[in-house]
Protein backbone atom coordinates (compact mmCIF):
# COMPACT_ATOMS: atom_id res chain seq x y z
CA UNK A 1 0.00 0.00 0.00
CA UNK A 2 1.31 3.39 -0.95
CA UNK A 3 0.49 5.57 1.99
CA UNK A 4 -0.48 9.13 1.32
CA UNK A 5 -1.37 10.16 4.80
CA UNK A 6 -3.98 12.73 5.54
CA UNK A 7 -5.76 12.93 8.82
CA UNK A 8 -8.80 14.87 9.71
CA UNK A 9 -10.62 15.82 12.85
CA UNK A 10 -14.13 14.46 12.31
CA UNK A 11 -15.42 14.88 15.86
CA UNK A 12 -13.78 17.97 17.40
CA UNK A 13 -15.65 17.58 20.70
CA UNK A 14 -13.83 14.29 21.46
CA UNK A 15 -10.70 14.73 19.32
CA UNK A 16 -11.50 11.84 16.94
CA UNK A 17 -9.03 11.53 14.05
CA UNK A 18 -9.33 9.41 10.90
CA UNK A 19 -6.41 8.32 8.71
CA UNK A 20 -7.00 8.68 4.99
CA UNK A 21 -4.58 6.62 2.86
CA UNK A 22 -4.21 5.70 -0.80
CA UNK A 23 -3.88 1.98 -1.54
CA UNK A 24 -1.65 0.45 -4.24
CA UNK A 25 -4.39 1.09 -6.84
CA UNK A 26 -4.45 4.77 -5.94
CA UNK A 27 -7.87 4.55 -4.31
CA UNK A 28 -8.64 6.20 -0.99
CA UNK A 29 -9.23 4.14 2.16
CA UNK A 30 -10.17 5.40 5.62
CA UNK A 31 -8.83 3.90 8.86
CA UNK A 32 -9.94 4.38 12.44
CA UNK A 33 -8.17 2.67 15.34
CA UNK A 34 -9.32 1.77 18.84
CA UNK A 35 -7.97 -0.57 21.49
CA UNK A 36 -11.21 -2.53 22.08
CA UNK A 37 -14.93 -2.10 21.61
CA UNK A 38 -15.87 -2.80 25.21
CA UNK A 39 -19.23 -1.06 25.54
CA UNK A 40 -21.99 0.53 23.49
CA UNK A 41 -20.68 4.08 23.87
CA UNK A 42 -17.26 3.01 22.52
CA UNK A 43 -18.88 1.14 19.63
CA UNK A 44 -21.01 4.17 18.74
CA UNK A 45 -18.05 6.57 18.97
CA UNK A 46 -15.65 4.46 16.88
CA UNK A 47 -18.06 3.35 14.15
CA UNK A 48 -19.77 6.75 14.20
CA UNK A 49 -16.57 8.58 13.28
CA UNK A 50 -16.35 6.61 10.02
CA UNK A 51 -20.11 6.62 9.36
CA UNK A 52 -20.03 10.43 9.29
CA UNK A 53 -17.89 10.30 6.13
CA UNK A 54 -20.39 10.27 3.29
CA UNK A 55 -18.58 8.84 0.29
CA UNK A 56 -18.15 5.38 -1.18
CA UNK A 57 -14.51 4.73 -0.29
CA UNK A 58 -13.72 1.72 1.94
CA UNK A 59 -13.71 2.38 5.68
CA UNK A 60 -11.93 0.17 8.23
CA UNK A 61 -12.02 0.07 12.01
CA UNK A 62 -8.91 -1.64 13.43
CA UNK A 63 -9.02 -3.00 17.01
CA UNK A 64 -7.41 -5.70 19.12
CA UNK A 65 -10.76 -7.50 19.42
CA UNK A 66 -10.70 -11.10 18.21
CA UNK A 67 -14.43 -11.03 17.40
CA UNK A 68 -15.12 -8.43 14.70
CA UNK A 69 -18.36 -6.97 13.41
CA UNK A 70 -19.17 -4.85 10.37
CA UNK A 71 -21.66 -2.01 10.51
CA UNK A 72 -23.16 0.27 7.85
CA UNK A 73 -20.38 -0.47 5.36
CA UNK A 74 -17.56 -0.05 7.90
CA UNK A 75 -15.32 -3.14 8.07
CA UNK A 76 -14.11 -4.07 11.56
CA UNK A 77 -10.76 -5.87 11.43
CA UNK A 78 -8.37 -7.27 14.02
CA UNK A 79 -5.32 -4.99 13.88
CA UNK A 80 -2.80 -7.82 14.40
CA UNK A 81 -4.24 -9.89 11.56
CA UNK A 82 -4.37 -6.76 9.41
CA UNK A 83 -0.69 -6.01 10.09
CA UNK A 84 0.26 -9.60 9.24
CA UNK A 85 -1.85 -9.53 6.08
CA UNK A 86 -4.07 -12.41 7.21
CA UNK A 87 -7.33 -10.40 7.14
CA UNK A 88 -9.33 -10.32 3.95
CA UNK A 89 -11.02 -7.00 3.24
CA UNK A 90 -14.32 -8.54 2.25
CA UNK A 91 -17.80 -7.11 1.95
Amino acid sequence: MQVLIKSGLVQPEIQKWILCAKNSSGEIEYYQTAWQLTDNSTIEREFGALERIHDNYPKYLLTTDSFTQNRNGVKHLNVFNWLLGTNEKQE
